[in-house]
């Protein structure tokens, strides 16, 4: 039968969705309450009778922002920066099961660079909830000793495996937090030599379940019940550091061979900016650099700065 437009289909029958029967927000606590520097902090969901949709789950971080307090007199003033939630933390590793399914080592670089990137304007202010509060640079609405701040982080803003990946997922998941080792990256102060730190109150993990209907169900633990592989597909986003740059015309860096076939490579600069207080981490730097060239496997790819 030939093909026929849409808007002459006015005989078809109005097909609904009711594969979902309902859906439900749950909240999962870590075992710790310890969210220190350094602390390893772990979101264990061990329910292995319930779908949830993981890519769209989200972080809430409450914490208070304090400037520190010294009998010597401090200069300046303390700013959360662009992106603070992602900078608490020096990795971030979601486990299905037991195995690693992605791990993301600096989520705060490695989010802000993505973001710079991928997202729209209107995707940018979205995320204000989250602490992205880009092109407004810093977070000027929290005052250091005022008040406490929170935010709403989406997995997929943290995570590059639910930027992909959106089906429903079951089994034993655990979401695990490294903070980091310092917050000088949260934080900004290039008029004086004040400085703060971010306490975490609390960290909570916000996911949807999904409750298919009787037949859907069914169906779907069938397949379960029967071992049928699931293939979890994604664009990984990895950092590779280049310590410094050599005082010369030329330089050769060479990065460690990786399995997965390179989509994209993002070169950018910083100067004396991570780990410093006094620099915001979430901005890069014009170093005058001429020429860059790549090589991948055999062939050659040259950018323009």
């Amino acid at each position: 039968m030939d093909s026929v437009s849409e808007k002459l289909q006015i005989f078809q029958p109005v097909n609904v969705d009711e594969s979902i029967a309902r859906e439900e927000w749950h909240t999962y606590h870590p075992f710790t309450k310890s969210f220190k520097n350094s602390d390893e902090i772990e979101i264990v969901i061990n329910q292995q009778d319930v779908f949830m949709d993981i890519s769209q789950a989200e972080l809430y971080i409450e914490a208070k922002f304090l400037e520190e307090v010294s009998t010597v007199v401090k200069t300046g003033k303390c700013s959360l920066t662009n992106n603070v939630g992602a900078f608490l933390f020096e990795s971030i590793t979601y486990e299905l099961n037991g195995k690693v399914i992605d791990k993301v080592r600096d989520p705060g670089l490695i989010s802000t660079v993505k973001s710079l990137l991928c997202l729209n304007q209107n995707e940018s202010t979205a995320l204000d909830v989250a602490g992205w509060n880009w092109p407004n640079g810093t977070v000027k609405s929290y005052e250091p000793q005022t008040d406490n701040f929170s935010l709403l982080i989406p997995l997929n803003f943290l995570l590059n495996v639910f930027s992909d990946y959106t089906s429903a997922i079951m089994g034993t998941q655990k979401l695990k937090l490294v903070r980091a080792k310092k917050d000088d990256n949260c934080y900004v102060n290039s008029e004086g030599n004040k400085k703060a730190d971010i306490t975490i109150l609390n960290i909570e993990l916000r996911v949807k379940h999904i409750y298919p209907n009787d037949s859907v169900k069914l169906k779907l633990f069938e397949a379960i019940s029967k071992d049928k592989p699931v293939f979890i597909g994604f664009r990984k986003w990895e950092i590779h550091e280049l310590p410094a740059l050599r005082q010369a015309r030329k330089d050769v860096w060479t990065v460690k061979a990786a399995s997965e076939r390179a989509r994209y490579v993002v070169v950018f600069f910083q100067e004396d900016r991570k780990d410093n207080y006094k620099a915001d981490g979430t901005y890069f730097d014009n170093l005058k650099i001429t020429d860059v060239k790549l090589y991948l496997n055999s062939e050659a790819y040259h950018m323009n700065p």
